[in-house]
């Protein structure tokens, strides 16, 4: 008879799903919020895109922002606190490591403007 295999879970680090779920939602809405200052017309138009296999609208507050959409902007809060875990005194290498994975999440979306997967050096300052 075969041994059962033990699973392995990891335990999560709770200070680590504390910072992302603060960062989640107020990157979230902070880009929203700037998103509708530049481009007022906007405002309450759909912004469809894929997340987790369904297109959903991105274009909504995170209290009615779809569960796929949340999961992708937890998942990109994560990629930041490792990349500043790993860099925690060199913002401009912890920012190279987020974009990297920002990249990596999104290649396959062709809707985002081909400028923003320049490499990190070349992208403009907000």
């Amino acid at each position: 008879m075969a041994a059962l295999k033990k699973k392995q879970t990891t335990k999560a680090d709770p200070r680590m799903e504390a910072a992302v779920d603060y960062f989640a939602g107020r990157s979230h809405d902070a880009w929203r919020k700037q998103l509708l200052k530049t481009n007022p017309e906007q405002k309450g138009k759909p912004r469809m895109r894929m997340r987790g296999g369904i297109v959903v609208d991105i274009n909504q507050p995170w209290s009615r922002l779809h569960p796929n959409a949340k999961a992708d902007n937890k998942h990109a809060a994560r990629d930041a606190y490792a990349a500043v875990m790993k860099f925690p005194n060199d913002r401009e290498a912890a920012s190279l490591e987020v974009h990297k994975a920002w990249i990596a999440r999104n290649k396959r979306d062709k809707s985002l403007d081909k400028a923003l997967f320049k490499p990190y050096a070349q992208l403009s300052e907000v």
